[in-house]
């Protein structure tokens, strides 16, 4: 895909078409993991429908001038490690929320319905045996069922 010079998640939240087409694309079974893949040329993705997407993006340059204000990037942060279920998966990483914040406001308020998680794991939870890493995974807040704070950053 090419984003423009945006971060990958930033152009899919924010983007104005709700359809977006990939090229070369690699589809997998999950339900049948001995199939092999097949590969399309290109494929439609109705943004909505995406659960999850784990972005494999090279580092990319702004396309704006020295002057141009990137709020989003900008904030100071903490990370706060979460769990999420979106079904049929499981993440595990880093939600990064403005210092004056808190986790609770931000997951409701995030700008776009899929929310950046770092330092993620994703697993298919009908097979726990099937995991993706990434640095960043996307998750879409609008299919999540449930939030929480991971078990060693609870809060006694």
């Amino acid at each position: 895909m090419e984003t423009g010079g945006r971060r990958f998640s930033t152009w899919l939240n924010l983007g104005d078409k709700p359809i977006r087409s990939v090229e070369n694309v690699t589809l997998k079974s999950l339900h049948a993991l001995e199939s092999p893949e097949v590969y399309l040329e290109y494929a439609l993705v109705n943004r909505d429908a995406i659960i999850a997407a784990i972005p494999h993006e090279a580092p990319s340059v702004s396309l704006g001038g020295e002057g141009e204000r990137r709020t989003m990037e900008r904030v100071d942060k903490e990370r706060h490690e979460v769990v999420a279920s979106v079904p049929p998966f499981a993440v595990r990483g880093q939600l990064h929320v403005a210092r004056t914040g808190n986790v609770l406001r931000a997951i409701a308020s995030f700008p776009g319905t899929l929310i950046p998680i770092t330092e993620a794991r994703l697993v298919y939870t009908p097979n726990p045996q099937v995991i993706w890493r990434g640095q960043v995974v996307l998750i879409n807040r609008d299919k999540a069922q449930l939030y929480w704070p991971a078990p060693e950053d609870r809060r006694s």
